[in-house]
């Protein structure tokens, strides 16, 4: 499984800093109300998750932004045949001479994109693997804490966890706005506190509630929650 290739991997970290909720607004952009979500890993060339991981991460998606107010101007799906359309007409995402993705057709495609569904913002969902600090029984990245299933004592150091990556496109084909939210810490803690051991929990995604927060972390900044 490739998720868990990834994380395994990223998991020998230790003291990493702490991460706070880092996230570029583009001074006076507000959230048009009609809106396109791409599926997640849309630019990436990608994807670390499985279908049902994928699916219910774009329906927070959606329900987020619609209890705020805003349209969905298509399914994800829709979105993603639009833009590889308009990425072959340009020639493709990669630079056939260097290997590099070229983020003239991105601009160009995000622009096309949002043309054809009369839409004024592409947002565009990417799972990645996030540092995130731990300190006792709790691991903190992204805007989010989330305690760890683990033994009769505490840890102090990093590993990685899964945050929501949101890059939102203008109809200029800009980058206007880019976020983080955790959305799941994928591991138990096994071992002894002098031999710590990280286990994948299986499946990674395990709590709906969980993800729901980490959408509304990356989005809040865009998009600012009702007054209670």
């Amino acid at each position: 499984m490739r998720l868990a290739l990834l994380l395994a991997l990223a998991a020998t970290g230790c003291g990493v800093s702490r991460q706070h909720h880092p996230y570029q607004l583009k001074t006076g952009f507000t959230a048009p109300e009609r809106v396109a979500i791409a599926p997640v890993g849309l630019t990436t060339g990608t994807e670390i998750l499985g279908e049902a991981s994928r699916a219910l991460v774009e329906r927070e998606l959606i329900a987020y932004l619609e209890s705020k107010g805003h349209v969905s101007a298509a399914k994800p799906d829709d979105v993603a045949k639009l833009w590889a359309a308009a990425v072959k007409k340009l020639g493709g995402a990669y630079s056939p001479a260097t290997g590099q993705r070229r983020p003239k057709v991105d601009q160009a495609a995000a622009r096309a994109v949002l043309k054809a569904l009369e839409a004024k913002l592409l947002v565009v969902p990417v799972v990645v693997a996030r540092d995130a600090k731990l300190d006792g029984t709790k691991a903190r990245w992204d805007g989010v804490t989330r305690e760890i299933a683990a033994l009769d004592w505490s840890f102090k150091g990093g590993t990685k966890a899964i945050s929501l990556r949101i890059i939102g496109w203008d109809e200029t084909g800009a980058i206007v706005f880019r976020s983080y939210g955790g959305i799941a810490f994928p591991y138990e803690m096994k071992g002894s506190r002098f031999v710590p051991r990280f286990e994948l929990k299986n499946p990674p995604f395990d709590d709906v509630e969980h993800v729901r927060e980490g959408v509304a972390v990356a989005l809040d900044p865009l998009v600012a929650r009702k007054t209670e």
